[in-house]
């Protein structure tokens, strides 16, 4: 019957985590869910991952769910580390990106949708907009962070940064204060870094 479930057409998503099992657990959620409503989905894992408990919670995945496509996406060498690895990661997978659109370009059957993880939005949005493929953000954090995500680059130029070292809170508008103590600590750090990079670019 040509109107059965059978015969219409299953969406494509594909799915790119960050470094970091906080990063990665939502992913692994959200890849699980989706098989079991019938949805083709491809996990794309940016290798080398940074540690041994996301290879292992990967393994898990595609062994219990061996209808996911795994696409390994190979990230450029690591020149120069001076940071903690899970923010490398992110500069490394950002500084990759190029090499993306020909991998999501080739995946079969077309995609319907690309989930990304918060941290790689300035990088992979230009690329999915030139091959005119839907691109939506998983932010793994709370509603808090989302705020404080999407508020920090007005705060960093504000004077409250630099009252920081005086304070206890930081107050962002339309949010009660917050404790300083729930900021990642090199956001609060002077001068530039990987994490503070990808709160400004988004």
């Amino acid at each position: 019957m040509s109107g059965s479930s059978h015969d219409r057409k299953l969406a494509h998503v594909a799915l790119l985590p960050s470094a970091g099992m906080g990063h990665l657990t939502p992913f692994l959620r959200l890849a699980a869910s989706l098989t079991l409503q019938n949805v083709n989905v491809t996990f794309i894992t940016p290798l080398p991952t940074v540690s041994l408990a996301e290879s292992q919670a990967l393994s898990q995945l595609f062994a219990s769910f061996p209808q996911i496509k795994h696409q390994q996406f190979h990230l450029l060498p690591l020149d120069n580390p001076s940071e903690d690895p899970f923010f490398e990661h992110f500069r490394l997978i950002k500084e990759s990106s190029h090499l993306l659109s020909p991998l999501l370009s080739a995946l079969s059957p077309p995609l319907s949708v690309f989930i990304t993880d918060m941290s790689l939005v300035s990088a992979v949005i230009p690329i999915t907009e030139a091959i005119s493929l839907p691109n939506y953000v998983l932010f793994t954090s709370s509603a808090k962070m989302l705020t404080l995500f999407l508020s920090y680059p007005t705060l960093a130029d504000s004077k409250a940064m630099d009252e920081l070292d005086e304070m206890d809170v930081v107050k962002i508008r339309g949010l009660e204060l917050v404790p300083k103590s729930l900021i990642p600590p090199p956001l609060l750090k002077k001068g530039n870094n990987i994490l503070k990079t990808c709160f400004l670019r988004g």
